[in-house]
């Protein structure tokens, strides 16, 4: 495979590249559909797996999206496990470097290249050098024209393609719009100005002479605020089916306050900025992805701009997992006509 001139590092980041690199730069393989969920996990692993296994020994894999390759490496395992000479590629807009934050999947990982800062609209491959392209939650964030332009030039003839795609009416979008609503009600919240004003308050009360009531009264208006708000907020999410959000956020936060004496006012302080910046970048990827999903209409035009472009595809299924049949997705695959 020869490498084309297009430099990736030229490319602007995207508005939201911040939020998905801190995401990626974890030892988290996979995303959306996790591991504590086994039937869904197996049934995504399974229709990977069948993708894989009809490529020829000598395939080039090329993943769009790729995250911390939870998909490519699943190529990588049949490449170790069948003898095969895949040549295996991670394509991702975000700062990615798997090999370095995911410590459980370390020699599958070892065997990909990895692309990161590289934007699936402008892909640094040759023409026809691809044989097949893959994406788990993945192109349906790009702009898609574009990027299908690029996945039809890059594909070898008869070069196959399969890509997951969110469904708009999928469980996980319903869970991805609650969470963010219960993001965004926190981080609209007066709970960080309150916290950043009572703790140096209390800190003052705990230092001061037991005889200085002025000090403690003052420190305890400043946290009865700061208490009202978090009580608030903790009561509000209370009918919420999934409460993992703000359960997790509003625990850390008295983790916090209770550890105030042991890490002092100042790393406290570093420990609640860095947490409202995580909070504020996993709001910024559940609009991403709540954005990104496709409802029926939408993936018959991404089939057709696949067609348009040079494809045949094959008609749109439903992902599904499990006897209840929960949505996870659409699949789309297909392979180039030229």
């Amino acid at each position: 495979m020869t490498s084309s001139s297009k430099t990736p590092d030229n490319i602007p980041p995207t508005d939201s590249a911040w939020a998905w690199n801190l995401y990626w730069h974890a030892d988290c393989l996979h995303s959306c559909v996790p591991v504590s969920n086994p039937t869904a996990t197996k049934a995504l692993t399974d229709r990977w797996s069948r993708f894989f296994l009809s490529l020829p020994d000598d395939a080039t894999i090329m993943d769009l999206g790729t995250g911390n390759g939870a998909v490519i490496s699943i190529a990588a395992e049949i490449n170790n496990n069948r003898s095969r000479n895949f040549s295996l590629h991670g394509v991702d807009a975000a700062d990615i470097d798997p090999a370095i934050y995911v410590k459980t999947a370390s020699k599958a990982l070892s065997l990909i290249t990895f692309h990161p800062r590289t934007r699936m609209e402008a892909l640094p491959f040759s023409d026809g050098s691809i044989t097949a392209v893959c994406g788990q939650y993945a192109l349906e964030y790009s702009e898609v024209e574009k990027s299908i332009a690029e996945i039809i030039r890059v594909l070898v003839s008869g070069g196959c393609f399969q890509f997951l795609v969110h469904a708009q009416d999928s469980a996980l979008i319903s869970r991805s719009r609650t969470q963010l609503a219960q993001a965004e009600t926190i981080l609209h919240s007066n709970l960080m100005d309150a916290f950043r004003i009572a703790l140096p308050l209390i800190t003052q009360a705990e230092n001061a002479p037991s005889g200085d009531a002025a000090k403690f009264q003052i420190a305890k208006d400043a946290f009865d605020k700061f208490n009202h708000i978090f009580t608030k907020l903790q009561t509000g999410f209370q009918k919420d089916e999934d409460q993992s959000v703000p359960s997790n956020f509003l625990e850390a936060m008295l983790q916090l306050y209770q550890s105030r004496r042991r890490f002092g006012e100042i790393a406290v302080m570093r420990m609640l900025d860095d947490m409202f910046m995580r909070l504020s970048a996993q709001a910024q990827r559940l609009r991403d992805l709540i954005n990104a999903a496709l409802d029926e209409d939408g993936i018959n035009n991404l089939a057709k701009t696949l067609e348009q472009k040079g494809a045949l595809v094959n008609a749109p299924q439903k992902a599904r997992s499990g006897k209840s049949e929960v949505l996870l997705g659409w699949w789309i695959d297909g392979r180039t006509s030229h």
